[in-house]
Parts: C-alpha cells; structure tokens; sequence
C-alpha cells in the first residue's frame, strides 16, 4: 500500500498530512496530525486523482498520479502552492471539474435499481404478468427513469 507524507506549517501550527491508498484500486485514506478525514472532493481523472480538503479553513490539494512505469507521483497543494516546490500550481483542466457527492450519489442509485431489474429479469423472465416478481422489475424501471430525471433536474439547476 503506498504511503506519502508532507509537514506543511500553516497558521504557525505543524501539521502532518499522510496519504495512503491502494494499488490497484482508487481507494484514499487521508489523515492530517494521525486522524483520518473526510473529503471535500475527489476528482478522478484516467492517470489519477485529485484529492481535496481543509485544513483551519486553508484549501489543500493532494495530487496522486501515475506514471507510465506503473509508479506513484505526488504533489500537494496548500492555498495554489505546492509544497514541494514552492511553486503557484495551476491544476490541469481535467482536474478542475467538480465530481461531488451528488454524482455519486446518483450513479450508485442508478446502479442499484438496474441491478434489481437484471437480477429480477433474470430469475423471472418467464413471470406471468401480475405476480410479485413483475411488479419488483416494473417498480425498479420506474424508479431508474425517477432517478435519471432527478439528476438532470439537479445538473441543470446546478449549471445555473
């Protein structure tokens, strides 16, 4: 499992921040001063991820990428500069859009109810019309185009 740390001072405090995450999976586990936090954000773009929260209302970024020796790169960002270089860091355009917690929320939504479908069609593609097996495959494409029409309400709403 790789593991990356920095010690950044901010607001005359050292601060620890370590990132440790799998192989082969995107899973993150990130800990300012040993305790593990939740993230504002996590944008996952195809050769990496860009991890971000606060810390004492300071915005940080942590930047995990992979390189094409299957090696991990890193990078973190406090308040536009990277710590490592010191450096103004303008984020790749890539790693600018937004991928919140509402889009999460939805995809797995969506994935859920057309698993019941599949799996409802699959045990009972030969169910009478009527019958309880029916009505869980009708209720589950209903609840698929509710869910759908939901998200584009939300994503035209947010555009505004």
């Amino acid at each position: 499992m790789p593991v990356k740390q920095w010690k950044v001072q901010i607001d005359d405090t050292n601060h620890k921040v370590k990132i440790e995450h799998g192989s082969m999976v995107r899973h993150f586990a990130v800990q300012v001063d040993g305790k593990q936090i939740s993230l504002l954000e996590n944008v996952q773009i195809e050769d990496g991820n860009r991890l971000s929260f606060k810390i004492n209302n300071h915005m940080c970024h942590i930047l995990v990428l992979m390189s094409k020796a299957s090696t991990f790169e890193y990078d973190f960002i406090l308040d536009g500069y990277s710590v490592q270089s010191k450096q103004k860091v303008e984020l790749p355009a890539e790693m600018k859009k937004e991928g919140g917690f509402l889009k999460h929320f939805f995809i797995n939504t969506l994935v859920g109810i057309l698993l019941i479908i599949v799996v409802g069609y699959l045990s009972g593609h030969v169910t009478k019309p009527g019958t309880e097996l029916a009505k869980t495959i009708s209720s589950g494409i209903i609840l698929l185009a509710v869910a759908v029409f939901l998200y584009v309400i939300v994503k035209r709403i947010k555009k505004k």
